[in-house]
């Protein structure tokens, strides 16, 4: 029987249900952590589905059982991997298991044993993750069963907001999944126009184009960036994030000043964190700084840096672990460098830069859009003429170097890249009637996994049925 191993505690418990009744002749193991009752419940009775805690990867007493002689090699991967120190800052130090790295170092060594034997006991045909992996369970399963050689399939955004992909892997380069029957051949007209209208608006002002969940943030007057009476009424009980959150407004403020758009600048756009898209999609540029000190020293001392913060950081939650007031003091100590105020219109900034900089930020497709290059330093799918994803210095180097002395279309090249995205993803839109939320809607995301983790799922089937009639 035919295994598959499926992260879903994303998703809707019934929709997951629906979606595997219809395979009675093949094993699922669901991992789910939130979720996980939920879906306890609701599998109960299908003895083709086995739901699996994250808990249970931590269980001591199995240890014993068997040598796995790849287990201090897989370990010292875990370890060695900037990622996994960074995800234990993200999500706490596990005072079930003692405060500290060395007690997270136990975590990791227990885990990785468990994975180990986990992966090796079951043949799955692969283990399928909704989005890049992004917590410090999944990110280590995933090392693991890397290690193994065991197919990781990952269902994400394929740039525009509405459509989705299949890919293999889950590093900074991985390749689209390009089965046939898996995405259309043909388009329905409507997903055409839904295409242009974006151009367009994308084109229009920033406060038309900007999406729905920033701009339902944003308050009025001289509390449009920052409230601090609606930080105290939302964060009563976590004082030191509505004091972090002021001290953090207050340096920011300082250190920033209005651009002279005649300068010859780059602009980088710092992303809000935390989030998935810097942690782990940041690939090496999780702490922003690092990305910022790399293409200052890349771009020549007469085009300035400007750099912009993430309206959210102030509009919504601002963590001690992810902003500091040192921060802006520190970006604000690189010569050539400067903090840009808050209330500077984007799009402009866009318009009047030589390029813009980004880690994997949405700010990068409207560049594009308005014809501007871009410079993505961690994760980005697009690949063509006008965007540079950074690999070495001397390649960032190279891509400043040429965009400070030859004009790019690279508008143009962006239309024909979303155009033919249009044929290699799955939209997630059901109706395309009235006005379509493309950024917020959460159906839309999960109306569009669905489909490709069924295709997925269909797609083994047919080559398992081929190898048994063969």
């Amino acid at each position: 029987m035919d295994n598959y191993l499926l992260e879903i505690d994303s998703f809707e418990p019934a929709e997951i249900y629906s979606l595997i009744n219809s395979f009675d002749d093949k094993s699922f193991t669901l991992l789910a952590k939130g979720s996980y009752n939920n879906f306890k419940n609701i599998f109960s009775k299908k003895a083709n589905v086995f739901v699996k805690g994250y808990d249970s990867f931590l269980n001591t007493s199995n240890l014993t059982i068997k040598p796995l002689p790849i287990y201090k090699e897989i370990l010292d991967i875990v370890v060695n991997d900037v990622n996994s120190m960074l995800f234990r800052d993200r999500f706490g130090m596990f005072p079930k298991r003692g405060i500290g790295v060395m007690h997270y170092l136990r975590y990791i060594n227990i885990f990785v044993w468990n994975a180990i034997s986990f992966l090796k006991e079951n043949n799955f045909e692969f283990i399928y993750f909704r989005n890049t992996p992004h917590t410090i369970e999944e990110w280590i399963l995933a090392r693991v069963a890397e290690y193994l050689n065991v197919k990781i399939l990952v269902t994400e955004r394929y740039v525009l907001p509405w459509r989705y992909a299949i890919f293999a892997g889950f590093g900074k380069y991985r390749d689209v999944l390009l089965i046939e029957g898996l995405y259309p051949k043909t388009l329905n007209e409507k997903e055409v126009d839904l295409l242009d209208s974006f151009i367009k608006l994308n084109n229009k002002s920033y406060e038309k184009a900007i999406p729905s969940y920033e701009k339902n943030r944003l308050g009025k007057s001289i509390f449009k960036y920052y409230n601090p009476f609606k930080d105290i009424s939302r964060f009563y009980q976590r004082p030191d994030l509505i004091i972090n959150k002021y001290l953090c407004y207050k340096a920011y403020q300082s250190y920033s000043i209005e651009p002279n758009l005649e300068n010859k600048y780059i602009c980088f756009f710092l992303h809000y964190q935390p989030e998935r898209t810097s942690l782990p999609e940041g690939y090496g540029f999780t702490q922003q700084l690092t990305a910022i000190i790399e293409l200052r020293q890349a771009t020549p001392k007469c085009i300035s840096i400007y750099v912009k913060e993430h309206p959210s950081i102030f509009t919504n939650y601002c963590g001690v672990k992810e902003r500091h007031p040192t921060f802006y003091k520190d970006i604000n100590a690189i010569e050539g460098v400067q903090s840009i105020a808050l209330d500077t219109d984007t799009f402009k900034l866009i318009d009047y830069s030589i390029a813009t900089a980004t880690l994997t930020g949405t700010v990068g497709l409207q560049s594009i859009l308005r014809n501007r290059p871009v410079i993505f330093f961690g994760r980005t799918l697009m690949n063509f003429s006008g965007v540079h994803q950074y690999t070495s210095y001397d390649e960032l180097l190279t891509f400043i170097k040429l965009i400070t002395n030859i004009k790019i279309d690279v508008k143009k090249n962006a239309v024909l890249f979303l155009k033919q995205i249009l044929y290699n993803s799955v939209t997630g839109i059901n109706n395309y009637k009235g006005n379509i939320d493309v950024h917020s809607s959460k159906s839309i995301q999960q109306n569009a996994h669905l489909r490709l983790l069924e295709k997925i799922i269909c797609q083994d089937v047919k080559k398992s049925h081929k190898a048994e009639t063969g």
